[in-house]
């Protein structure tokens, strides 16, 4: 797999209302050379030893045949429903690392 350029990531831990339930979400931009590439990020395997640092994989997944080549920056995005804090950071395994910002809702 090439080596994917990235950008403008952030990660966002939500609570409902009550605050009873959180939500992590993590965003960013990845360049694609291919109309029918999608970016997907999902949790590393393993994670590594520090249990607050969230590690995420990011790749590229081909749908269709049909594909011409036009690179351009496709939204990224990842959740998933956490405990409050259970998160400091999020490491975009060879791309980025972003601090979780908690938002209340």
């Amino acid at each position: 797999m090439s080596v994917l350029n990235s950008r403008n990531w952030k990660a966002i831990e939500s609570s409902d209302l009550v605050g009873s339930a959180y939500l992590l979400t993590v965003l960013g931009e990845v360049e694609v050379s291919q109309i029918n590439e999608t970016p997907v990020l999902k949790p590393a395997v393993p994670q590594g030893i520090n249990p607050e640092i969230l590690l995420l994989d990011l790749s590229t997944q081909t749908t269709g045949d049909a594909g011409g080549g036009a690179t351009k920056w496709t939204p990224a995005t990842w959740s998933q429903p956490v405990s409050a804090g259970e998160y400091v950071t999020v490491d975009i395994v060879g791309q980025a690392s972003v601090p979780v910002e908690r938002v209340l809702s």
